[in-house]
Protein backbone atom coordinates (compact mmCIF):
# COMPACT_ATOMS: atom_id res chain seq x y z
CA UNK A 1 0.00 0.00 0.00
CA UNK A 2 3.05 2.33 0.60
CA UNK A 3 3.31 2.47 -3.08
CA UNK A 4 -0.15 3.70 -3.67
CA UNK A 5 -0.77 7.51 -4.65
CA UNK A 6 -3.66 8.97 -3.84
CA UNK A 7 -5.20 11.31 -5.99
CA UNK A 8 -8.27 13.39 -6.26
CA UNK A 9 -10.78 10.69 -7.47
CA UNK A 10 -14.18 11.39 -4.83
CA UNK A 11 -13.47 10.11 -1.42
CA UNK A 12 -13.70 6.45 -0.96
CA UNK A 13 -14.21 5.60 -4.45
CA UNK A 14 -9.93 4.99 -5.05
CA UNK A 15 -10.33 2.14 -2.73
CA UNK A 16 -12.79 0.51 -5.50
CA UNK A 17 -10.34 1.50 -8.55
CA UNK A 18 -7.35 -0.03 -6.92
CA UNK A 19 -8.87 -3.12 -6.67
CA UNK A 20 -9.74 -2.95 -1.90
CA UNK A 21 -13.44 -4.00 -2.83
CA UNK A 22 -14.92 -6.18 -1.55
CA UNK A 23 -13.49 -4.65 1.59
CA UNK A 24 -10.22 -6.11 3.46
CA UNK A 25 -8.31 -5.09 6.28
CA UNK A 26 -5.77 -3.41 4.08
CA UNK A 27 -9.30 -1.45 2.36
CA UNK A 28 -10.02 -0.18 6.17
CA UNK A 29 -5.76 0.60 6.96
CA UNK A 30 -5.87 2.60 3.69
CA UNK A 31 -9.28 4.57 4.65
CA UNK A 32 -7.47 4.70 8.55
CA UNK A 33 -4.25 6.45 6.59
CA UNK A 34 -6.20 8.61 4.19
CA UNK A 35 -8.73 10.39 6.60
CA UNK A 36 -7.87 12.86 9.47
CA UNK A 37 -7.92 11.58 12.97
CA UNK A 38 -9.26 13.67 15.06
CA UNK A 39 -7.90 12.70 18.79
CA UNK A 40 -8.70 15.97 21.51
CA UNK A 41 -5.21 17.73 23.38
CA UNK A 42 -4.17 15.94 26.33
CA UNK A 43 -6.82 12.88 25.41
CA UNK A 44 -5.86 9.02 24.82
CA UNK A 45 -7.87 7.30 22.66
CA UNK A 46 -9.94 4.20 24.26
CA UNK A 47 -7.85 0.95 23.13
CA UNK A 48 -9.09 -1.18 20.12
CA UNK A 49 -11.52 -3.73 20.66
CA UNK A 50 -10.10 -7.32 20.93
CA UNK A 51 -10.98 -10.30 18.95
CA UNK A 52 -12.19 -11.90 22.18
CA UNK A 53 -14.80 -8.62 23.09
CA UNK A 54 -16.33 -9.56 18.86
CA UNK A 55 -16.31 -12.86 19.31
CA UNK A 56 -17.76 -12.43 23.36
CA UNK A 57 -20.58 -10.64 21.57
CA UNK A 58 -21.51 -13.11 18.94
CA UNK A 59 -21.58 -15.61 21.54
CA UNK A 60 -24.06 -13.83 23.81
CA UNK A 61 -25.88 -12.32 21.34
CA UNK A 62 -26.28 -15.26 18.88
CA UNK A 63 -25.68 -12.99 15.99
CA UNK A 64 -22.86 -12.96 13.62
CA UNK A 65 -21.21 -9.42 13.08
CA UNK A 66 -21.11 -8.03 9.48
CA UNK A 67 -17.22 -9.43 8.31
CA UNK A 68 -16.57 -5.94 7.56
CA UNK A 69 -17.65 -4.14 10.25
CA UNK A 70 -15.22 -6.45 12.43
CA UNK A 71 -12.23 -5.50 9.94
CA UNK A 72 -13.60 -1.58 10.38
CA UNK A 73 -13.67 -1.20 14.23
CA UNK A 74 -10.07 -3.78 13.96
CA UNK A 75 -8.75 -0.34 13.00
CA UNK A 76 -10.64 2.55 13.78
CA UNK A 77 -12.34 1.37 17.09
CA UNK A 78 -15.49 3.50 18.36
CA UNK A 79 -16.16 6.92 17.21
CA UNK A 80 -17.63 9.40 14.86
CA UNK A 81 -16.85 9.57 10.92
CA UNK A 82 -17.50 12.88 9.29
CA UNK A 83 -18.79 14.48 12.39
CA UNK A 84 -22.07 12.65 11.88
CA UNK A 85 -22.73 9.07 12.64
CA UNK A 86 -21.41 7.52 15.66
CA UNK A 87 -19.92 4.08 15.15
CA UNK A 88 -21.03 1.45 18.09
CA UNK A 89 -18.45 -1.22 18.99
CA UNK A 90 -18.63 -4.53 21.38
CA UNK A 91 -16.18 -3.87 24.14
CA UNK A 92 -17.39 -1.08 26.15
CA UNK A 93 -20.41 -2.15 28.55
CA UNK A 94 -19.41 1.08 30.84
CA UNK A 95 -20.75 3.26 28.26
CA UNK A 96 -23.65 2.85 26.66
CA UNK A 97 -23.53 5.18 23.63
CA UNK A 98 -20.67 3.83 22.73
CA UNK A 99 -20.78 0.03 23.53
CA UNK A 100 -23.15 -1.84 20.56
CA UNK A 101 -24.52 -4.78 22.68
CA UNK A 102 -25.81 -1.40 25.07
CA UNK A 103 -26.88 1.10 22.46
CA UNK A 104 -28.51 -1.37 20.56
CA UNK A 105 -30.52 -2.88 23.64
CA UNK A 106 -31.19 0.55 25.04
CA UNK A 107 -32.95 1.54 21.64
CA UNK A 108 -35.07 -1.76 21.09
CA UNK A 109 -36.74 -0.52 24.16
CA UNK A 110 -38.44 2.17 21.80
CA UNK A 111 -39.82 -0.35 19.76
CA UNK A 112 -43.29 -0.21 20.65
CA UNK A 113 -43.30 3.24 19.64
CA UNK A 114 -41.10 3.21 16.31
CA UNK A 115 -43.12 0.86 15.24
CA UNK A 116 -46.56 2.68 15.86
CA UNK A 117 -44.40 5.61 13.97
CA UNK A 118 -42.27 3.46 11.63
CA UNK A 119 -44.64 0.86 10.60
CA UNK A 120 -42.81 -2.66 10.16
CA UNK A 121 -42.58 -4.16 13.85
CA UNK A 122 -40.99 -7.28 12.84
CA UNK A 123 -38.07 -5.15 10.74
CA UNK A 124 -37.80 -2.79 13.37
CA UNK A 125 -37.04 -5.74 15.94
CA UNK A 126 -34.83 -7.37 13.71
CA UNK A 127 -32.65 -4.21 13.27
CA UNK A 128 -29.31 -4.23 14.81
CA UNK A 129 -28.59 -0.76 15.80
CA UNK A 130 -24.90 -0.09 15.40
CA UNK A 131 -24.69 3.88 14.29
CA UNK A 132 -27.05 6.96 15.19
CA UNK A 133 -26.33 10.37 14.05
CA UNK A 134 -25.98 13.90 16.31
CA UNK A 135 -29.06 14.88 14.35
CA UNK A 136 -30.87 11.81 16.30
CA UNK A 137 -31.26 9.42 13.73
CA UNK A 138 -31.05 5.71 14.49
CA UNK A 139 -29.36 3.40 12.19
CA UNK A 140 -29.24 -0.99 11.91
CA UNK A 141 -28.37 -3.59 9.63
CA UNK A 142 -31.15 -6.27 9.29
CA UNK A 143 -29.16 -10.06 10.03
CA UNK A 144 -31.75 -11.46 7.70
CA UNK A 145 -31.25 -9.50 4.95
CA UNK A 146 -27.74 -10.77 3.12
CA UNK A 147 -25.57 -8.27 0.93
CA UNK A 148 -25.45 -9.51 -2.61
CA UNK A 149 -22.45 -7.76 -2.68
CA UNK A 150 -20.07 -8.67 0.68
CA UNK A 151 -19.57 -12.51 2.46
CA UNK A 152 -21.33 -12.12 5.29
CA UNK A 153 -22.97 -8.62 5.47
CA UNK A 154 -26.21 -7.31 5.77
CA UNK A 155 -28.92 -4.57 4.32
CA UNK A 156 -28.93 -1.66 6.38
CA UNK A 157 -31.60 0.58 7.06
CA UNK A 158 -32.12 4.00 9.17
CA UNK A 159 -34.84 5.08 11.16
CA UNK A 160 -34.66 8.91 10.19
CA UNK A 161 -35.99 11.40 12.58
CA UNK A 162 -38.23 13.54 10.46
CA UNK A 163 -39.96 10.93 8.76
CA UNK A 164 -42.40 8.14 9.42
CA UNK A 165 -41.21 5.49 7.08
CA UNK A 166 -37.75 3.17 7.15
CA UNK A 167 -35.21 4.17 4.74
CA UNK A 168 -32.70 1.73 3.27
CA UNK A 169 -29.15 3.48 3.91
CA UNK A 170 -26.90 1.33 1.99
CA UNK A 171 -26.21 -2.26 0.44
CA UNK A 172 -23.81 -3.44 2.76
CA UNK A 173 -21.67 -1.66 5.86
CA UNK A 174 -19.06 -1.03 2.73
CA UNK A 175 -21.36 1.01 0.83
CA UNK A 176 -22.23 2.83 4.38
CA UNK A 177 -19.18 3.80 5.02
CA UNK A 178 -18.74 5.39 1.21
CA UNK A 179 -22.17 6.93 2.03
CA UNK A 180 -20.94 8.55 4.96
CA UNK A 181 -18.19 9.83 3.27
CA UNK A 182 -19.73 10.88 0.17
CA UNK A 183 -23.01 12.70 1.93
CA UNK A 184 -25.47 10.72 0.67
CA UNK A 185 -26.00 8.27 3.58
CA UNK A 186 -27.17 11.83 4.81
CA UNK A 187 -29.58 12.20 2.06
CA UNK A 188 -30.64 8.68 2.43
CA UNK A 189 -32.13 9.48 5.71
CA UNK A 190 -34.05 12.97 4.61
CA UNK A 191 -31.20 15.35 5.42
CA UNK A 192 -30.83 17.86 2.75
CA UNK A 193 -27.04 19.28 2.39
CA UNK A 194 -24.74 20.13 -0.32
CA UNK A 195 -21.88 20.39 1.85
CA UNK A 196 -18.97 18.48 1.40
CA UNK A 197 -18.33 15.80 4.62
CA UNK A 198 -15.27 16.58 6.28
CA UNK A 199 -13.46 13.55 5.71
CA UNK A 200 -12.54 12.34 9.53
CA UNK A 201 -12.96 10.24 12.35
CA UNK A 202 -13.22 11.57 15.89
CA UNK A 203 -11.74 8.26 18.12
CA UNK A 204 -13.82 7.86 21.26
CA UNK A 205 -11.16 8.91 24.36
CA UNK A 206 -10.40 8.44 28.04
CA UNK A 207 -9.43 11.97 29.65
CA UNK A 208 -6.65 12.19 32.09
CA UNK A 209 -7.16 8.59 33.06
CA UNK A 210 -11.63 9.29 33.51
CA UNK A 211 -13.76 7.95 30.91
CA UNK A 212 -15.90 10.77 29.23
Amino acid sequence: MSSLKWDNTPDFFFLRRMGFMPATMETWNALYRRLEIVIPPAAVPLPKPTNAALDRYEAETGSKLPRSYRQFVKVFGPGSLCEWFRICVPGYADRKMIDLREYDRGTHEGDDLFSEIYGQPELVQRLVFFSHTFGGDIIGWDPESRSKEEALDYMIYGLPRTERHIVKVADSFPKFIEGVLRGTALKNICYATKEKMRQCFQTCVVRSGKKR
